[in-house]
C-alpha cells in the first residue's frame, strides 16, 4: 500500500471516528440537567445531607490457629457488614470497611488467637429538613 493510499484511509477513519464521537455527544447533550448556583452571606453552603463517620471494634473468637482465627474474624467482620445493612432503613450508608485485622497474641501461650480490628461505616444523615434530628431543626 502507498503512503498516499494510507494517507486515505487513515483520514477516513478519523473522519468517521469523529462523528461517532459527535453522535455519542450528541446523546449527551440531549439529557436535562441543572446547575445550581446559591449565593449566601456567610459564604457557607447549607446542605441538606452530611456524612458521619462511626467506628465500633470488630474481633473474632480466640480459635487455635491463626488461620481458623483469620476466618473467624472474616465471618465477625461480614456479620458485623450485615447488621448494618439490616439497619439501612433509608438508604443512608456511604461505605462500610472492617479495617485492617491485627492479631490478638494475649493468649497466645495456650495457643488460642483472635483477630480484631477498627471497623468504619460512613452514614448520609439528614441535617436540615423533616427527618432532621430534633436537635438540628430550628
Amino acid at each position: 500500500m502507498t503512503k498516499s493510499k494510507m494517507m486515505v484511509v487513515l483520514g477516513m477513519l478519523i473522519y468517521f471516528a469523529g462523528l461517532n464521537a459527535n453522535a455519542q455527544l450528541g446523546s449527551l447533550v440531549e439529557k436535562d440537567s441543572a446547575i445550581i448556583l446559591q449565593k449566601t452571606d456567610s459564604g457557607q453552603i447549607n446542605r441538606d445531607f452530611e456524612v458521619q463517620s462511626q467506628e465500633e471494634e470488630i474481633a473474632g473468637d480466640f480459635v487455635a490457629g491463626t488461620k481458623q482465627a483469620m476466618a473467624s474474624w472474616k465471618k465477625a467482620c461480614n456479620e458485623w457488614k450485615q447488621e448494618r445493612r439490616d439497619d439501612n432503613k433509608a438508604s443512608q450508608i456511604v461505605q462500610l470497611n472492617c479495617g485492617k485485622p491485627k492479631m490478638d497474641k494475649s493468649m497466645s501461650a495456650t495457643g488460642q488467637y483472635r483477630m480484631e480490628s477498627t471497623g468504619v461505616s460512613k452514614v448520609k444523615v439528614r441535617v436540615r429538613g423533616n427527618d432532621a434530628p430534633e436537635k438540628e431543626k430550628k
